[in-house]
């Protein structure tokens, strides 16, 4: 089944906002000794911040504007810093629990993946399995 794109809105983890998940990657069969799980690569979406005057410590790697995707009604950004890899329970468990939103179209996952990549943002793990495994 292919995940990449599929997008999902869930709760943080105390349960106070609502985040939209954008799955980056479909799932990846990793092998580990003789057992071979599957991941994928989630980010997620928050809005952008604009503090007149003041310097921003948002990363602005990826700008996503109203009409890229129907839940963007204002500026947002992806949140390399927080991406990270899921597993496949993890990522269906999400699909099954959240409220599941349109999938991207391949233009705006393209710009999105090649933000994972140049943003300074993104943990090393997440882009040392993305290089390994997604390309």
């Amino acid at each position: 089944m292919g995940i990449a794109g599929r997008c999902v809105l869930t709760q943080d983890e105390i349960g106070i906002r609502k985040h939209l998940i954008i799955f980056v990657s479909d799932f990846i069969p990793v092998v580990r000794g003789e057992k071979t799980e599957h991941f994928a690569i989630a980010v997620n979406l928050t809005t952008l911040k604009k503090r007149p005057g003041k310097k921003s410590r948002q990363d602005t790697t990826t700008i996503l504007k109203s009409g890229d995707h129907p839940f963007i009604t204002r500026d947002s950004i992806i949140a390399y810093e927080y991406a990270r890899i899921v597993s496949k329970s993890e990522a269906l468990n999400m699909l099954k629990s959240g409220d599941k939103r349109e999938d991207l179209s391949e233009s705006v996952l393209a710009r999105i993946v090649a933000g994972l990549q140049k943003s300074k943002y993104t943990r090393f793990e997440v882009r040392d399995f993305y290089n390994r495994y997604c390309i």
